[in-house]
């Protein structure tokens, strides 16, 4: 197919009316529940038959909420040449705080974000000079054309932006070129009106920013899940509980932290810790199926037949048909 199987759910996320919120599922159980919406609504299993689902519900979607699609059209169009990086599952600004190169080649203050805030309306205004040059340049914006639409149609973040980069920087250094040669040669007519547009353009990329980011505190937690993660990947098993535990810590009300222990007690055979976090998963997550599943496994190792019976019956009262 010309698009991955993802695509559909992609498009389901960028174009849902209440795209702040959809955006704002990471990887974990809100995902979860996302990506078996189709085999719980009918019954499908296979990666195209969910994958025409979601296109399916979201242009019933767009049609319905009219008004909601042009303004998620709007901004994401904002977003495309947001000056600030934009998360999706990563956090590109948490690298600043292990590399001081980092430091130097990526930050933000406010609304401003170094080095796309510069890239962008720098390309934007080279774009604007050498439309009279578009003959010869059509390849280069159709290029950048192609990716803006890409991202309109689904939506922008950081990395689905860098492939546009390097057109941008093309435009800008040629703006550069020229608005340092009209300062030289004095021509303050002519510079004045480009000067006006990058302050435009630079305005521009400081607004409707993206409120699907989470706070700093939660960005906080999900970099410890991550890194615990990590951490289970090497093998050091414990130091990725150590990192997750500090991570709930920031955020108690998480239900992917509770889970992640969960799953890493369960692996180790700690049933007394499993238990917990299954619980805790389960008072944030009611309807969430793998929690009880796993309790109804230890307790079963553990003898406890009783307890077993009852959250089966839980899953049949309470979550059937949820993940």
């Amino acid at each position: 197919m010309p698009i991955s199987a993802n695509g559909g759910i992609n498009f389901l996320l960028g174009n849902h009316p209440e795209m702040e919120e959809m955006l704002g599922i990471r990887p974990g159980i809100g995902w979860e529940r996302l990506v078996y919406l189709p085999r719980m609504d009918k019954g499908i299993t296979k990666p195209s038959g969910c994958d025409r689902y979601y296109y399916r519900l979201t242009f019933e979607m767009m049609r319905k909420y009219k008004w909601a699609t042009l303004r998620n059209f709007a901004r994401k169009f904002l977003w495309v040449w947001h000056g600030p990086e934009i998360l999706r599952n990563e956090d590109e600004y948490y690298l600043t705080r292990v590399s001081w190169l980092y430091r130097l080649l990526l930050w933000r203050v406010g609304s401003f974000g170094f080095p796309y805030g510069i890239i962008a309306p720098l390309g934007l205004i080279g774009m604007l000079i050498y439309l009279r040059r578009w003959r010869e340049l059509y390849l280069l914006y159709a290029y950048v054309a192609t990716q803006v639409l890409m991202m309109l149609a689904f939506f922008p973040c950081s990395r689905y932006r860098a492939p546009i980069v390097p057109a941008l920087l093309i435009f800008g250094t040629a703006a550069a070129f020229e608005m340092i040669a009209l300062a030289r040669r004095r021509q303050v007519r002519d510079l004045l009106p480009l000067l006006s547009m990058l302050l435009a353009c630079g305005v521009m990329s400081t607004l409707s920013p993206p409120k699907f980011q989470a706070d700093r505190v939660q960005n906080e937690a999900e970099n410890h899940r991550l890194l615990a993660t990590a951490y289970y990947e090497e093998g050091s098993t414990e130091v990725g509980i150590a990192t997750c535990e500090k991570g709930l810590k920031l955020a108690p009300k998480n239900p992917d932290l509770h889970k992640w222990l969960m799953d890493a007690y369960y692996e180790k055979g700690d049933y007394a810790e499993t238990e917990k976090h299954a619980l805790a998963c389960i008072r944030l997550v009611p309807t969430y199926r793998v929690p009880y599943e796993t309790l109804v496994e230890i307790y079963e190792a553990e003898g406890r037949s009783k307890e077993a019976a009852e959250i089966r019956e839980a899953i049949r009262s309470r979550a059937a048909g949820n993940l």
